[in-house]
């Protein structure tokens, strides 16, 4: 019994990190999605804003000149789980903040964002910047 914990707990605990990174990784992908059909629907630029110091990721909606915090649209990541970089053609940003902006014809500024966990596994979300889509790739 003491062998089979000693294997058994540290693949369990192994499991559930991985668990709740791919559960970051869809948070961010449907927040990507949330924003892209407000842009759309209300005809208005859309700004989401990662913030890879606070690792954490919010969605602007544009008015009267400025950007405009959306309510209910933020989502921090739990602990453990970093906003490890925002790729986009040959702009890499690995700390402090960079935008993602979805506009009213349904496309978007497109890029790449990837997450990590302590254990260093990864998780990348494409948005597409003709589609305005995001998808997750492993």
């Amino acid at each position: 019994v003491g062998l089979m914990t000693l294997l058994v707990i540290p693949r369990l605990f192994n499991s559930m990190t991985h668990v709740e990174l791919k559960s970051a990784a869809r948070q961010t992908m449907t927040l990507l999605h949330q924003a892209r059909d407000m842009a759309y629907f209300q005809k208005k630029r859309i700004k989401v804003s990662l913030n890879l110091e606070k690792d954490e990721i919010q969605v602007f909606q544009y008015a009267d000149k400025d950007y405009e915090p959306v309510n209910k649209l933020k989502y921090s990541y739990p602990d453990g789980i970093k906003l490890k970089q925002y790729k986009k053609k040959d702009k890499e940003v690995t700390q402090g903040e960079a935008d993602i902006f979805f506009s009213p014809n349904g496309n978007s500024s497109g890029g790449m964002v990837t997450l990590n966990n302590d254990k260093k596994r990864i998780y990348t979300i494409e948005v597409d910047f003709i589609t305005g889509n995001a998808r997750i790739l492993e």
